[in-house]
């Protein structure tokens, strides 16, 4: 299995993508949105707020699934932060190099957050 990952700054594309990877003939099960619903945007801050604790465990826990059962770092600690910044993480997971490159392309065509351009 292969995991694809887009982080949106806003919701609705991140929405739109995940409905055209549903549309495209993914299954409910191989894409997830976190969170799954709108959210009042927050200033972005690298100060933890009261909540980042749990989200941080919730994201920790989904993406030690994705990317190994002891791997706590990078991957947790980027789309954790993500999220706990406003951000909408997608992740859609595939089987096949043809699905993945589908899957890429489009989550593309509504503009995730280029991740290595922001921390710059």
């Amino acid at each position: 299995m292969i995991s694809i990952v887009g982080v949106y700054d806003k919701f609705a594309p991140a929405q739109s993508a995940k409905n055209e990877l549903l549309v495209a003939g993914f299954t409910w099960r191989q894409v997830q949105l976190t969170p799954d619903h709108e959210v009042q945007a927050r200033q972005r801050t690298d100060n933890r707020q009261a909540d980042d604790q749990s989200m941080s465990a919730t994201m920790g826990n989904l993406l030690r699934g994705l990317f190994g059962v002891n791997d706590r770092g990078a991957h947790s600690d980027l789309y954790g932060a993500s999220v706990r910044h406003g951000d909408y993480v997608l992740i859609a997971d595939t089987d096949t190099e043809e699905e993945r490159a589908h899957a890429e392309d489009i989550m593309r065509r509504y503009q995730p957050v280029d991740l290595a351009r922001r921390e710059t």
